[in-house]
């Protein structure tokens, strides 16, 4: 299953786009490690 690959992928660009948001949502999902 390749979609853990996918969301970081998706995060990089995100941390790109919207540093501020996409940085929130991964601190979100590292206190809720399952996605």
């Amino acid at each position: 299953m390749n979609f853990p690959n996918q969301f970081y992928a998706k995060s990089a660009v995100l941390l790109v786009s919207d540093p501020t948001t996409s940085t929130l949502t991964l601190k979100k999902k590292k206190m809720c490690p399952s996605i």
